[in-house]
Parts: C-alpha cells; structure tokens; sequence
C-alpha cells in the first residue's frame, strides 16, 4: 500500500498537499520507502509535475533527500 507520504504527493497539485508533504517530512516520513508497485512520493509527484505545486512538491523532495 501507499503511505501517507505518497498519497500527499500524488495529490501535490495543491498548496494544502504540498504543506502536508513537509509536514510528513518534518516528523520523519522515509522519503525513499516504495509501496508494492515500486513507486516513491517522489514518482508520484513527479507523474503530476504539470502544476506548479506539484514541481514544488518533487523539489521538497529531492531537497529531503529522495531519489528513484
């Protein structure tokens, strides 16, 4: 399953998503961990970067410390 963390980032194009992903970061959320399919916070926001929240979400990210 997902966890918080990438259900915030899938839904980062809104500045509400955007604060809980630093929210969930700031209290220890595991930016790398990956659910059953592979994917990290860091794909799913990547998948939604169309929006400007969601390129601010994939930069708190990689500024977390998330890689592929």
């Amino acid at each position: 399953g997902s966890t918080a963390l990438m259900i915030a980032a899938d839904r980062s194009n809104t500045t509400s998503s955007i604060e809980t992903v630093k929210t969930l970061i700031a209290a220890g959320a595991n930016v790398n961990e990956k659910n059953n399919r592979g994917s990290s916070s860091l794909i799913k926001a990547f998948q939604r970067r169309t929006t400007t929240s969601s390129v601010e979400t994939v930069t708190v990210l990689l500024e977390a410390g998330a890689d592929w």
